[in-house]
């Protein structure tokens, strides 16, 4: 906790710092978590602790992070977008009133209205059909979505049809592309690669797709990363996440390419940047050499 308190830590310091806390187990690490809210205004920062609150699944952290999605005024709205998929994570029934409330709200940015969405729908089909989320991530996330049960349609085409229809419940959209993550072959990567590039009707969709390609880890996936990351015209948690998969991914020449945005005027895009090479670097200790690409 002391380099989350000291004002002098550079974001990677405090990154490490984060992921130490984010490993330990019980209480201690939750309440530094909580704590570390407070330390900090770095969005980048900000988010991770509430995903990271969510993954624990610790019904402790709801109030706080309702607080979060609460505060318009002092959060953004990636802060707070975080702070909502945390709380349908956790999958507490008492959160369904406040989510609806901003689900609802026409006057909310629509990627906190879509979490929000998305966080009261989990919610109620962890209630009431549970056993939709039998087919488990083989990342152990907790995802906002299950994927479809046994990843049916058994198809990657089928998948790939309701991933890039824009016109499908987002619900929907997201169990397609965990069950296409899930899957894993180059040919559902390439269907992920695509949405993520077509999509023109959800920031939010977007950073996701950018996200679990970052778990898949996959070359076949880094063209479209690397495009999704030097669009200007995207939104900034959408170049994070591709950023931190390109990041994942860590070739020299992929690595070269993000150091040229580390200085970039978007605080969410240099910050993620920086830290994707920082992480790459502490990785690198037990990855096995990749050669130049």
């Amino acid at each position: 906790m002391d380099v989350m308190k000291d004002p002098s830590s550079s974001i990677t310091q405090r990154y490490r710092a984060l992921y130490q806390l984010k490993e330990t187990e019980g209480d201690e690490g939750r309440k530094g978590l909580v704590e570390s809210l407070e330390l900090t205004k770095s969005v980048l920062l900000l988010h991770e602790i509430c995903f990271s609150l969510g993954q624990r699944g610790d019904k402790e952290s709801i109030e706080v992070l309702e607080k979060i999605l609460m505060m318009r005024s002092e959060h953004n709205e990636v802060t707070r977008h975080e702070a909502a998929e945390a709380l349908g994570a956790i999958g507490d029934e008492r959160c369904l009133p406040l989510l609806k409330q901003y689900w609802d709200d026409e006057e909310e940015s629509q990627a906190v209205r879509e979490t929000c969405e998305l966080a009261y729908q989990r919610i109620l089909l962890l209630k009431n059909d549970p056993n939709q989320f039998s087919t488990k991530s083989p990342f152990s996330s907790v995802d906002p979505t299950p994927s479809f049960l046994n990843n049916i349609p058994p198809s990657t085409k089928s998948l790939e049809e309701i991933l890039c229809d824009e016109d499908e419940p987002l619900f929907d959209r997201y169990r397609a592309m965990f069950s296409l993550r899930n899957i894993g072959t180059p040919e559902a990567i390439a269907s992920v690669g695509k949405a993520l590039l077509t999509d023109k009707k959800s920031a939010l969709f977007r950073h996701e797709l950018a996200y679990i390609l970052g778990q898949l880890e996959k070359m076949e996936s880094v063209e479209s990363l690397t495009e999704s990351l030097a669009r200007e015209s995207e939104h900034p948690m959408v170049r994070h996440e591709s950023a931190e998969a390109l990041g994942a991914i860590a070739t020299p020449a992929i690595l070269k390419n993000i150091s040229g945005y580390t200085s970039h005027k978007e605080p969410l895009v240099s910050e993620s940047c920086t830290v994707a090479l920082d992480m790459a670097d502490y990785w690198s200790n037990w990855k096995p050499d990749t050669t130049a690409q």
